[in-house]
């Protein structure tokens, strides 16, 4: 995917999850579908990208790591996003949030799902809808279900929201990321 079709104005938040392979195949799926942004609230022990299973993908994503729910959640307000947590008590299907506004979409821990601050920060609370008799999915595979939607609900109007600015700086960060010695790319791309 080039920088192009990148998205900044979804932004993903793992709150407390306890399984570290749960949090980075959410973050292989988040990369995955062209979103940049992920906060992990660290309310259990510190995080640390599994290679195995985010297949590296965790260095194309810019993460930023939270000690308590409160500060991320302000934090996302303060810049505009409509917060929107998943939380087996709500009433409202992920089909109807809008998610053509920025959003930060909140997933909660493998045992109490949304803390209490980022519920009371919420804009909305969403459901995966199910149908059989298992009350919840596994936190990564109701991230990759909710991302996905989330891609094909914006694909025809907001999926890749870079300005070209934006898509050049991405591009050059990329390189700097993949190359030992992205100096002499670099010129030559600027030359170009």
């Amino acid at each position: 995917m080039t920088s192009s079709r990148r998205t900044k104005s979804i932004v993903t938040v793992m709150d407390g999850i306890y399984d570290k392979g749960n949090v980075s195949a959410v973050m292989r799926s988040v990369e995955a579908l062209g979103f940049l942004d992920v906060h992990v609230c660290e309310t259990q022990e510190g995080f640390k990208a599994s290679n195995r299973i985010t297949q590296g993908t965790d260095k194309w994503l810019n993460v930023t790591k939270w000690a308590d729910a409160k500060p991320c959640a302000d934090a996302l307000k303060a810049r505009g996003f409509q917060i929107v947590s998943t939380d087996l008590n709500a009433a409202v299907p992920l089909s109807e949030v809008d998610f053509s506004i920025p959003t930060a979409i909140v997933f909660g821990n493998e045992r109490d799902g949304v803390c209490k601050e980022f519920l009371e920060a919420s804009d909305k609370n969403v459901i995966i809808p199910m149908h059989g008799f298992a009350q919840s999915f596994n936190i990564s595979v109701a991230a990759a279900i909710t991302l996905y939607h989330i891609s094909l609900v914006r694909e025809g109007h907001a999926n890749g929201d870079l300005t070209p600015s934006e898509q050049e700086f991405l591009y050059a960060d990329y390189l700097v990321r993949c190359f030992e010695k992205p100096g002499q790319i670099l010129e030559h791309s600027l030359q170009s």
